[in-house]
């Protein structure tokens, strides 16, 4: 690549920055021309995509790259543009290429997670032990310690623990990790609360943070808030969100302005650019203007917060509302009767005046917990879906409970948080005569369906949440931790008992059995963070009182 080939890719870098894409349109016009069949500059495009954010693009471009020339260089953009479009086997495959020839620890991190996606949580794990060998840092140590704690491989997790503690003493990251160890594997929270401080005060700022989340779940909430606000006069960028973590804690205690004044500051908003943040809603009516709504953070944070958007759409002449594609199916024909809503797949790109992130609406509707919106249901299924799988899986006069017992993907402290041991605090339920259970639960790492073959595996025919839904509908009642198919469930109306943790997500406030969400969700609540056994008895009496 020359000097003025590499000028206009830092030009165009630039105007991705301001927002000023018809810009970065005549960059890469100039860019191409003679240049049609340079699999480099082909390459830098489909970087320049992802950054727009228009994943279909970056996956021409780079895959338009890789077949004229099979480099490094071409690989590595082949591979992020397969991640970003969440083809998570390719990505793998080819990031663990990459490890071959592309010396970077950050390699290994992007190829366990893609791995992680797929739910092949080991395969990930080998991986970074590969990494272990080649870099041997204390982070990578820390983060194969975790992996091993979030699938409750406690052995493997400890021996990992040891190696960092032999082989990096007095390390931040090393007093981090066993902060991580004594809260999740241990619940001894005040040696927990010791060691991530000691880990802050050596220089690793995020020891603020888990020391902050470790005082929340401890339900200490002035710990939490002292600590998180510290980061937050520090103003340093760490891993985690804390903006957002501050912000939930105080509207956990439906402190919803103060907790909104922090969580409108969360990680994603960082990110925005130019133009996104110019063009932000503020709250008042635009009739003859268009919204583009993004989605982010979780599905169970969509499906939920998805029931404001017909009223944002009153507000404005046209609503996009962009959606991840699993869910896609089911929200265009949730929404297929507000006729100025219009739901796309993440990445598409349409013109707009105003720019919204979905987390942000409720607080910009001004509308706080006790004045929630009740339009259950509201999630609309496919009716000839749902007849097909009546007919499939759903005869019968038995009493039909769904069951989900572990939150996927979604880090160490959620592994711990909203994971219960399923084959020991559900046996119980078996002994019950006149029902019939079905599993919704993926990548079951307890094999709850091998060790109660009664159960109907419905793993293998979900793909996408329209699946889930369809499915869900033809229940009687569903048993849930808190994930995103609780909110599916009280978004449809499903009756639902959801088995929370003793100081749960914000959204559940101190509720311990009805929530100002979803009328058709009753809430059964730890007592005891040590334990699930008063949960599974409250929930076993529950299921036994529905047959009389």
């Amino acid at each position: 690549m020359n000097f003025q080939q590499k000028r206009l890719l830092d030009l165009a870098n630039k105007c991705i920055n301001f927002g000023k894409y018809d810009y970065v349109k005549i960059i890469l016009v100039r860019l191409l021309q003679n240049n049609t069949n340079n699999a480099e500059i082909l390459s830098e495009i489909s970087n320049l995509y992802i950054r727009m954010r228009r994943y279909d693009k970056a996956m021409a471009y780079a895959r338009r790259a890789f077949e004229l020339e099979k480099s490094v260089e071409t690989l590595e953009a082949l591979a992020n543009a397969c991640n970003v479009n969440k083809n998570y086997q390719d990505a793998a495959i080819m990031y663990e290429e990459l490890t071959k020839y592309k010396k970077e620890e950050i390699i290994y991190y992007y190829c366990q997670r893609a791995y992680k996606n797929l739910g092949l949580e080991e395969e990930g794990i080998r991986v970074l032990e590969e990494g272990a060998k080649e870099f041997k840092t204390p982070a990578l140590y820390g983060t194969i310690m975790f992996e091993y704690l979030e699938l409750g491989m406690d052995d493997k997790s400890k021996e990992w623990l040891d190696k960092l503690k032999k082989e990096f003493p007095n390390n931040a990251i090393t007093e981090n990790s066993l902060g991580f160890y004594y809260e999740a594997s241990v619940n001894d929270y005040e040696q927990a609360k010791k060691h991530f401080l000691k880990s802050a005060k050596m220089g690793y700022i995020e020891g603020y943070y888990n020391l902050g989340v470790c005082c929340k779940h401890s339900e200490d909430y002035a710990g939490a808030e002292k600590y998180l606000r510290k980061l937050h006069s520090i103003k340093k960028r760490v891993g985690a969100d804390y903006n957002y973590t501050l912000g939930s804690i105080y509207m956990a205690q439906k402190k919803m302005k103060l907790g909104y004044k922090y969580y409108s500051e969360r990680e994603p908003k960082q990110y925005m650019n130019y133009r996104e943040r110019k063009n932000y809603w503020d709250g008042k009516d635009y009739p003859n203007e268009v919204l583009y709504i993004t989605s982010e953070q979780g599905y169970g944070d969509n499906i939920q917060f998805s029931r404001f958007v017909p009223y944002v759409a009153k507000k404005f002449k046209k609503v996009y509302y962009a959606v991840d594609e699993s869910l896609y199916d089911l929200f265009k024909r949730s929404f297929k009767k507000y006729k100025n809503v219009e739901i796309i797949k993440f990445g598409v790109f349409k013109p707009y005046n105003k720019f919204l992130m979905i987390m942000d609406i409720q607080n910009l509707l001004n509308i706080s917990y006790h004045n929630i919106p009740q339009q259950e249901p509201y999630m609309i299924t496919d009716e000839e879906k749902d007849y097909n799988d009546k007919i499939q899986f759903f005869r019968g006069d038995e009493l039909k409970i769904g069951l989900n017992w572990r939150a996927k993907g979604m880090g160490l402290r959620d592994a711990v948080y909203r994971t219960i041991d399923a084959p020991y605090y559900f046996k119980k339920l078996f002994e019950l005569e006149g029902n019939k259970y079905y599993s919704f639960q993926m990548n079951d790492i307890f094999g709850m369906c091998e060790k109660y073959p009664q159960i109907v595996d419905l793993e293998e025919h979900i793909q996408t949440f329209d699946d889930t839904a369809s499915l869900l509908k033809n229940l009687d009642v569903l048993i849930t931790v808190d994930t995103a198919l609780a909110h599916l469930a009280g978004a449809m109306g499903v009756k639902t008992y959801l088995l929370l943790c003793k100081a749960p997500d914000w959204r559940w406030f101190d509720n311990d059995k009805k929530t100002e969400w979803y009328p058709s969700v009753t809430i059964i609540k730890q007592h005891d963070r040590r334990t699930w056994e008063d949960v599974a008895e409250e929930l076993f009496n529950e299921i036994a009182g529905l047959r009389k």
